[in-house]
C-alpha cells in the first residue's frame, strides 16, 4: 500500500521506466555520407544510455534469413519489417544529405500500419528542408516532428528522449496493447 502521492507517483516512474528498457525503437534515417551513420549511432547510443537499450539501427539486426538476395530488394524489405514491429520508429532528416531512403521509409510506414502514433520525426534545422511530399504527409497525419539544432546530435538524442516519454504517458496502452501494463 503506498501512503503517499510522492510514493504513488514513484512507483508509476518505475514501471514506466522497466517498461522503456522492453520498448523496441528502431531509428531510420540516412547512412550516407559516412558522417551521417555516425551520427544515427551516436543517437541510437545515446538512448540506450538514457534506459532504451533496444534501440536499434536497422543495420544492428540480423540479416538472416534474407529477404531476398538481391541486397537492394533485402534492406527494403527488412527495413518494411523492422518497422511493423518495433514499438516506435524515429525517423530523422538530417540536412544537406539524400533523405530519400527515410523519406520512402516514412511513407511506407504511414501507408501501410495506420498507427502513426508510433511515429516520431526529427528535421535538422527546419521541417521546410525536407520534401514538399514528405513534409505534406507529416502535416496531413498530423505526426509528431520538432526541429532540431544542425550538428548537434546530443540535442536530438534529449529531444528523442523527450519526445518518446511523451508518447509512452500518451500512447502506453495502444503501445503497450499486448503487454500487461497498468494504466497510470
Amino acid at each position: 500500500m503506498v501512503d503517499t502521492f510522492g510514493g504513488l507517483y514513484k512507483q508509476n516512474i518505475d514501471k514506466i521506466s522497466q517498461k522503456a528498457a522492453d520498448l523496441k525503437i528502431l531509428i531510420l534515417g540516412a547512412y550516407r555520407p559516412k558522417d551521417m551513420f555516425k551520427r544515427l549511432e551516436k543517437i541510437r547510443d545515446c538512448l540506450r544510455q538514457k534506459g532504451f537499450i533496444n534501440t536499434y539501427l536497422v543495420e544492428n539486426l540480423c540479416d538472416e534469413p534474407r529477404f531476398d538476395k538481391d541486397n537492394d530488394i533485402h534492406w527494403t524489405r527488412k527495413s518494411n519489417y523492422l518497422m511493423k514491429n518495433s514499438d516506435l520508429n524515429l525517423f530523422v532528416f538530417f540536412a544537406d544529405c539524400d533523405n530519400s531512403g527515410v523519406g520512402d521509409e516514412l511513407s511506407y510506414f504511414i501507408n501501410k500500419t495506420e498507427e502513426d502514433f508510433r511515429c516520431i520525426v526529427l528535421c535538422e534545422e527546419s521541417i521546410e528542408k525536407i520534401s514538399s511530399r514528405i513534409r505534406a504527409k507529416i502535416k496531413e497525419m498530423k505526426l509528431r516532428n520538432i526541429d532540431i539544432k544542425a550538428g548537434d546530435d546530443l540535442d536530438a538524442c534529449e529531444l528523442a528522449y523527450g519526445f518518446i516519454n511523451t508518447v509512452l504517458m500518451t500512447e502506453r496502452n495502444r503501445i503497450y496493447k499486448n503487454s500487461p501494463f497498468l494504466r497510470i
